[in-house]
């Protein structure tokens, strides 16, 4: 992006308001990320959220289900809190 100013800056505004004003908790927020970068085989996106997403407290089977795309099991985790 370093070679394209006008392509980082977009950027650079999208990700400011993604990281500093989100919409969503930080545990969807990363269910999402890891979703789209398994669907476009982001492998350094996808593989760097793990970490977060275990961190916000996304467990190893909700990133598995990721990985088996939409006839993954659903499950109902109840209300959120």
């Amino acid at each position: 992006m370093a070679r394209h100013p006008h392509l980082y800056r977009s950027w650079a505004r999208f990700g400011n308001r993604v990281r500093l004003r989100p919409s969503l908790l930080p545990g969807d927020c990363e269910l999402l990320i890891l979703h789209l970068g398994w669907r476009r085989q982001a492998v350094y996106e996808f593989t760097h959220h793990i970490t977060a997403a275990r961190a916000v407290g996304i467990g190893d089977d909700e990133i598995e289900r990721i990985k088996e795309g939409p006839d993954a099991p659903f499950v109902v985790l109840g209300p959120p809190p």
